[in-house]
């Protein structure tokens, strides 16, 4: 049975996961650039370790959650205090991040020369699943690694899905993100359409009842209505993820022009300093340009 656990990256994802790896009764040690992000899980039990080399010492599984693959690479790969340099035998690694497909394989290569185990397991929910240990995980990566690690993410989320090889998880997970960042930017897009003629509370009202819509974006509605632009999935990642899906189809000569669009959208967000708002913020660069 698994015990120790160590948790590298403590954003606001990042924290909740490890706080529910507490609630479990794992031995967790967690690292942070700034350490001040710690002090919660300190004071809940948890080790802070000052670098991730450290972190990892006598970890049986380890979870990063960071921004991007710069902030990945240091973690795992940097000469001083990366952690690979000093993962235990037989650890299993798991990178929660959201990152680009070619460096989680690139990752990856640098674990199997060393022999190591390694999945990317990127998350689809926000802080408020992270919170409440409903993440959904989408793990590439060998069967017997996340067979081993599975209570760990069990007790992180509600659902663990197996989608294929290494790097396949970051796959799906930029699709999801792509997937939902477009009906986010069209719901606001149709409710200032509808405005108009529709008051938007009535619009969503009558759009929540019918099978086009998600729970998920029903939420997004009502937060745009009620000016709630706290960030759970905030625009400056939205445009990293889609530029993100964008350079992946790019490589593979893969047409993606509808996420393009999407990220046009976004960027413009963005571009009017609406970077750390949540994405149903970009119902204002709508009402922006339904008042001009």
């Amino acid at each position: 049975m698994i015990r120790r656990v160590a948790v590298l990256g403590l954003g606001q994802m990042g924290q909740r996961m490890a706080l529910n790896l507490l609630r479990s009764g794992f031995d967790l040690t967690v690292y942070n650039r700034t350490p001040e992000s710690a002090q919660t899980l300190v004071q809940a039990g948890a080790k802070f370790a000052a670098t991730p080399a450290e972190a990892v010492q006598n970890a049986e599984v380890v979870i990063s959650m960071v921004r991007d693959d710069v902030a990945s690479r240091f973690l795992w790969l940097d000469p001083d205090q990366g952690a690979l340099s000093n993962l235990p035998e037989g650890a299993v690694a798991v990178e929660c991040s959201t990152l680009t497909p070619a460096w989680t394989r690139e990752l990856a290569g640098h674990f199997q020369t060393r022999q190591s185990h390694f999945l990317d397991a990127p998350v689809v929910g926000s802080t408020p699943q992270a919170a409440s240990g409903q993440l959904v995980f989408l793990v590439g990566g060998a069967a017997t690694d996340l067979e081993r690690v599975q209570e760990v993410l069990q007790a992180m989320g509600s659902t663990l899905h197996h989608v294929g090889e290494i790097g396949q998880g970051m796959h799906m997970k930029l699709a999801v993100n792509a997937f939902f960042a477009g009906q986010v930017a069209l719901l606001a897009e149709l409710l200032m359409f509808l405005q108009p003629h529709i008051p938007p509370q009535q619009a969503l009202e009558v759009l929540g009842n019918l099978p086009v819509i998600s729970p998920a974006l029903k939420v997004n509605g009502q937060l745009m209505l009620e000016r709630k632009f706290a960030p759970m999935f905030p625009v400056q990642l939205v445009v990293k993820d889609l530029q993100c899906l964008l350079d992946t189809a790019q490589a593979g000569e893969v047409q993606v022009p509808t996420s393009s669009k999407v990220l046009e959208v976004f960027s413009a967000a963005q571009n009017q300093g609406w970077g750390e708002e949540h994405l149903a913020a970009v119902v204002k660069l709508f009402e922006s340009h339904l008042s001009s």
